[in-house]
C-alpha cells in the first residue's frame, strides 16, 4: 500500500526533472514492493480467539 502512495510523489519529480530524487523514490517502491508482495500472499487466520483480537486492537483504541 505504502508503495502504490509512493509513486504520485515519483512520478512528480520525474514531471519536474528531478531525477536524483526520482532514483530515491524509485529504490523506496521497489524495497517495499520485495518486503510487501510475499507478505500479502498470507493466510488469513481462520478462527480468532477473543484474546487475541484484543491484543491487536488495544494498541489502536489506546492511541
Amino acid at each position: 500500500m505504502v508503495a502504490i502512495l509512493t509513486l504520485a510523489p515519483l512520478g512528480a519529480s520525474i514531471v519536474f526533472y528531478e531525477y536524483d530524487l526520482s532514483i530515491r523514490y524509485l529504490a523506496v517502491v521497489f524495497v517495499l514492493s520485495f518486503f510487501a508482495i510475499p507478505l500479502a500472499r498470507l493466510s488469513v487466520p481462520v478462527q480468532v480467539q477473543i484474546n487475541e483480537a484484543l491484543v491487536v486492537s488495544l494498541p489502536l483504541l489506546l492511541s
